[in-house]
């Protein structure tokens, strides 16, 4: 087996936690809200096509009877499925924490 066809899984990983980290890091500024949210918007993109990518590199291993390659790109596609579902919810804590009052502005 090549390294090229061995390692794709901890490329993918590290393509995917970069999306996270760079769209964590945006939203703890908050005056970046629009960067914020195209980042979330093109992460969420990478996320499915990184899910997409390995749901395709299940079905061939499968093909082949490889079944541990199988369940390893399953579970994987798993990941980044839950990676492109909690974008936006992190955009939605994000956004709202951003929009709420400051309870110490209200004090009389």
């Amino acid at each position: 087996m090549s390294a090229a066809r061995a390692d794709w899984r901890l490329g993918s990983v590290v393509i995917a936690g970069f999306v996270l980290l760079v769209a964590t890091l945006l939203g703890l500024v908050l005056a970046w809200s629009d960067p914020f949210l195209a980042w979330l918007v093109l992460g969420m993109v990478v996320q499915a096509a990184l899910a997409l990518h390995a749901l395709v590199r299940g079905a061939c291993a499968a093909w082949r009877r490889r079944w541990r390659a199988t369940l390893a790109a399953a579970g994987l596609a798993l990941v980044f499925a839950a990676g492109v579902v909690s974008l936006p919810v992190l955009g939605w804590v994000v956004l709202t924490h951003a929009a709420a009052p400051d309870p110490e502005d209200a004090a009389p």
